[in-house]
């Protein structure tokens, strides 16, 4: 993977072939806390198929992602969503590989974890009708919003941190903790009058599509990365 390549993913040719060289490049920068993340992400992609004890395990994960919750709590999210998977593998497939996506967002094992993840949740929803090609991008966005750029990292100027009484952590604070992703824009507005002159922040912010926990951006802006 270069980083044209990595750049030109959302017109490749092969989008299931993009998705993988994206994703070997993201597992080998090692990041357990980005890969976890990158997981929980896969797995809400299939939140519809998910029952309740499912949900509450990718929101353990997600805690445990970030130092919120121990490894008991991770290892007992696991087990649940392995039963689960285990027992509609046969009656309901899309739940069983939905559950099994859940399974892979909490097991110990993060750097396996996102690749089990992605693709046991891209086979519970062609299970549901959706296409290859749309979900194979779809994960590749989900790729790129948690690791943005490898190549070239983005830099961190202290000042946009601290203009106007830290108002720029403020609102990145809301988005990741309330999940407010709707709300970057205002973070981008936020940015620019704070002096950021990075284009890639700046873009990203207004990027359409899927944000989640493990934004590039919100992580840099909040110590994060």
């Amino acid at each position: 993977m270069t980083e044209a390549k990595w750049l030109s993913w959302p017109e490749a040719i092969d989008p299931a072939e993009a998705h993988a060289l994206m994703l070997r490049t993201a597992r080998e920068t090692g990041d357990p806390r980005k890969l976890r993340l990158l997981a929980c992400a896969s797995a809400r992609r299939v939140w519809l198929l998910l029952p309740k004890a499912c949900k509450k395990a990718v929101e353990v994960a997600e805690r445990f992602a970030d130092g919120l919750a121990v490894t008991k709590e991770l290892h007992v999210a696991a087990r649940k969503a392995l039963s689960r998977a285990q027992t509609s593998r046969v009656a309901r497939p899309a739940v069983g590989h939905g559950a099994t996506a859940v399974y892979h967002a909490a097991t110990p094992d993060a750097r396996g974890g996102a690749l089990g993840a992605a693709f046991a949740a891209q086979r519970a929803l062609l299970l549901t009708g959706s296409d290859p090609a749309a979900e194979a991008r779809a994960h590749c966005r989900l790729i790129h919003d948690v690791f943005g750029n490898p190549f070239r990292p983005a830099r961190l100027d202290d000042a946009w941190l601290g203009w106007h009484d830290r108002c720029v952590v403020r609102i990145a604070r809301a988005v990741y903790d309330e999940r407010r992703f709707g709300d970057l824009p205002i973070l981008h507005d936020a940015l620019l009058d704070a002096g950021c002159d990075d284009d890639d922040v700046l873009a990203h912010c207004r990027e359409p599509g899927e944000h989640v926990r493990g934004c590039w951006v919100l992580d840099l802006l909040l110590g994060k990365a």
